[in-house]
């Protein structure tokens, strides 16, 4: 929650962003399922930029991805996932990189 405005659940369905020059803080948020094409030139922008590279990039991707799109879909995540993961160890010596976990419960 940044200036009493909270991220709601809702949100979180598409791409967001939240700025405050005052405070020199800007957050995006991204809402892709999986590491996906646009997610890569992203990143890939980011690795060969002088300036405007975020201090921090937060990245978690995994379980909901999975359930929601099924087994069909593991050799594609996990190609996707193996790209982002290979760009987020280059960036790290140039930005502060965050990788979540997600924590996987099954209640039968």
């Amino acid at each position: 929650m940044l200036d009493g405005r909270r991220f709601l659940i809702k949100d979180t369905f598409n791409d967001t962003s939240f700025q405050d020059p005052a405070r020199n803080i800007s957050i995006m948020f991204f809402a892709r399922w999986f590491p996906d094409e646009y997610l890569e030139k992203l990143l890939h922008k980011w690795q060969t930029a002088n300036q405007n590279i975020p201090q921090y990039i937060f990245f978690e991707s995994g379980a909901w991805s999975l359930f929601r799109y099924g087994e069909s879909s593991l050799d594609l995540f996990v190609r996707n996932l193996s790209a982002t993961a290979q760009h987020m160890a280059e960036l790290r010596h140039r930005t502060t990189v965050i990788w979540m976990k997600t924590r996987i419960l099954i209640i039968s």
